[in-house]
């Protein structure tokens, strides 16, 4: 199991020991958020924490529950083939109230040969669902996990990547290098 305290990709991070203990050191006073997470398990977390300096925070007992699973397969639209070596990924989806610098990721998982995917340890929630194939164009979307059950077949399709081409001019019909192209992708349904 892994504590993470802050959500920040230069977060700190420790492992518990065979006991399930763990210490960090040398944190700095103030209000703290801790995040324990282990494969298969739902995190759990404690917000607010107060650190004050040379002082001992005993934040008790995390306890984690069996998390919510999201199977399902990643096929491709034109004929359902199922697609190896897509990545899918799971995060805490992006909106108004976003949290510049931290961690939305919930979990990832890479297809086999027949499609399939499984991700486990989740909280029941809503998720963005983005897969992503090196031959394939990446789609995203959303899933709804129940607290009820697992969600077992999710179906993702993706699309071999088409070609767009066009010339960039100015008013008076000079063609401009350098020019910023930019392309807006609708979410998957």
């Amino acid at each position: 199991m892994r504590f993470v305290m802050g959500g920040r990709p230069d977060e700190d991070q420790v492992f518990t020991d065979p006991s399930g203990n763990f210490r960090l050191d040398d944190v700095a006073p103030g209000a703290v958020t801790i995040t324990a997470k282990a494969d298969g398990k739902a995190p759990a977390r404690k917000t607010g924490l107060k650190v004050t300096s040379d002082q001992v925070v005993d934040v008790g007992t995390l306890v984690l529950e069996d998390g919510r699973a999201l199977r399902g397969r990643v096929v491709a639209a034109k004929d359902d083939a199922p697609i190896a070596g897509a990545t899918v990924s799971v995060s805490q989806p992006q909106g108004l109230m976003v949290s510049f610098g931290r961690d939305t990721s919930a979990g990832a998982a890479i297809s086999p040969a027949d499609g399939r995917f499984e991700i486990a340890g989740l909280d029941p929630r809503t998720y963005a669902v983005d897969a992503s194939q090196p031959e394939y164009s990446t789609n995203s979307g959303r899933v709804e996990i129940s607290a009820d059950a697992d969600t077992d077949d999710f179906v993702i399709k993706l699309s071999r990547g088409g070609i767009i081409t066009g010339l960039v001019r100015d008013a008076q019909k000079v063609p401009l290098p350098n020019a910023s192209v930019l392309l807006t992708k609708m979410p998957m349904s």
